[in-house]
């Protein structure tokens, strides 16, 4: 389990630096929200955090059919706890933005590491 943590945490690393991009030109560039640039960089992220885990991290024999609708559900769930903190602590209390997208992403990747490896991912 360790091994497949450390690939989760490197998968998770590169999807977070995508959303982390989208987050920075969402807000520096388009005067975006912090919450809807946060949101937009989380789909993003989503898509390549989906194959590097299917492949990678979890290498996973389920077939996409049965494990892209649970990762995706999986990742609406994370998007409303990512999203949500982001519209209360910087939209909303206006603290910053980053502070406040590195607390979001802690409590995610809780989230996303047990639905991944418990329920999406798990070898049959």
């Amino acid at each position: 389990m360790r091994q497949q943590f450390i690939r989760f945490l490197f998968t998770g690393g590169l999807a977070t630096a995508l959303q982390y991009g989208v987050l920075w030109l969402g807000v520096e560039n388009f005067a975006w929200s912090a919450a809807r640039a946060s949101g937009l960089g989380y789909l993003a992220g989503s898509v390549l955090s989906y194959f590097m885990n299917y492949f990678f991290t979890f290498r996973s024999t389920r077939s996409h059919l049965h494990a892209a609708p649970f990762f995706y559900l999986m990742v609406v769930i994370g998007w409303c706890i990512n999203t949500g903190i982001m519209a209360v602590t910087a939209d909303g209390f206006q603290w910053n933005h980053w502070l406040c997208q590195i607390f979001a992403t802690g409590l995610t990747l809780v989230w996303n590491f047990a639905a991944s490896r418990n329920l999406i991912f798990k070898t049959a």
